[in-house]
């Protein structure tokens, strides 16, 4: 996720390691899903400026971004959005100032989707991004990254701008990245945990070991809000570490934690996905869903984005209550939005709508989940732009 992205959810059937190996951690993978009416395309919808589009109204409907078939992960981001394809290859479009869309230029393509220039015979399986930078993983654990880099989030041991995929030194047998803000996450198929970029104690350019994660419980999944990041562990506990002056570390403060501290989940559950989402300044909102089926919320609630009836921020998760008995199979949390999608396929919104994400035209804040489309397989969302895709 960029800012307010969260770009980056994550799939952890079974909570296998093996499984991540093919899994992006910016995706959300619904299985065959229910069919729409809408053709195999990359669909979105929100606000097209944050993405270069330069439109002057939002955009409100799903609206097809053509010539993109057999895409298994999308990274939406608040200036490009990516989508990475059954063969490997990743292509982008959206605003290219800072060489973000991997295509050696610094020049936007907001309409036309232009291929990432990696080194050829390179087949990527997992895609991240941030705010003006993007992130990846190929078929041989290794990382790479390009982009804006002015807190050194690229992990290259430099502050320079890279307009194609480079090399990250000092990593291997990556399975995931994700990205938010000004920092980058990446998982390796051992279960430990590297960042770069944006910290509370500073800057850092190479690749950091997060310690204080429990010994002997492996992280299998990662996701990134604005400035913090989350961990779900194979136990299905989940840690939280970076800023949390919303409540959004969920340990009951309101507080800052350069450490991981533990998730404080309802009794006797624990998560099989969480995806961290958050907007600009020290805000943010995560979602949950548990093993007993229900979605749990905590964090940011400016615009009733935690579904919780109440107006507050929550600093300890809470279950959601707008939801009507659906059947929950993914969650993603934009900026201060949230988006579940049912058994169906059909994707369900709630939250701010200052871009369309809600697919209202009137409201700012909406209460009430909204059906915002159908047919979904995958999902990514950032503050203000969604994509979708019909399989």
């Amino acid at each position: 996720m960029s800012i307010g992205s969260r770009v980056f959810g994550f799939v952890v059937p079974a909570r296998r390691l093996a499984v991540l190996a093919v899994l992006s951690s910016v995706m959300v993978g619904l299985g065959a899903g229910t069919a729409g009416a809408q053709s195999q395309a990359v669909y979105r919808w929100g606000s097209y400026k944050t993405v270069g589009q330069g439109a002057p109204n939002d955009q409100h409907v799903p609206t097809a971004e053509p010539g993109l078939t057999d895409v298994t992960a999308l990274a939406a981001a608040n200036s490009a959005n990516y989508a990475l394809l059954a063969n490997g290859q990743e292509w982008s479009w959206g605003n290219g100032s800072f060489g973000q869309l991997g295509n050696n230029k610094r020049a936007n393509s907001v309409v036309t989707p232009v291929q990432v220039q990696f080194p050829s015979g390179t087949v990527i399986k997992a895609i991240g991004e941030a705010q003006d930078m993007a992130f990846a993983v190929d078929s041989q654990g290794q990382g790479w990254a390009w982009g804006w880099n002015g807190r050194g989030t690229l992990c290259l041991g430099n502050h320079k701008e890279e307009r194609v995929p480079t090399k990250v030194p000092g990593l291997s047998n990556l399975v995931a990245v994700t990205g938010g803000g000004g920092i980058v996450v990446w998982l390796s198929a051992s279960g430990a945990v590297y960042t770069c970029g944006y910290t509370l104690t500073g800057n850092v350019a190479t690749p950091r070991l997060v310690t204080g994660l429990p010994a002997g419980d492996p992280v299998v999944a990662i996701s990134d809000g604005n400035a913090y990041s989350t961990a779900l562990l194979q136990s299905g506990q989940v840690w939280d570490w970076g800023l949390g002056g919303a409540g959004q570390l969920g340990n009951g403060a309101t507080k800052n934690s350069a450490v991981p501290v533990q998730v404080q989940l309802p009794g006797g559950t624990h998560a099989v996905q969480v995806y961290a989402g958050g907007d600009l300044g020290n805000d943010g909102h995560q979602l949950a869903l548990l093993n007993t089926g229900a979605v749990v919320a905590w964090g940011s609630n400016l615009c009733g984005q935690l579904g919780a009836g109440r107006p507050q921020k929550e600093s300890i998760p809470i279950v959601v209550k707008v939801l009507n008995g659906q059947t929950i199979s993914h969650v993603v949390a934009g900026g201060s939005t949230s988006y579940v999608v049912d058994s169906n396929g059909k994707v369900w919104a709630w939250g701010s709508n200052k871009g369309g994400q809600v697919r209202s035209p009137s409201s700012r804040c909406v209460a009430t989940p909204t059906a915002v489309d159908t047919g979904v397989t995958l999902l990514s969302a950032t503050a203000s732009d969604v994509m979708d895709y019909h399989g």
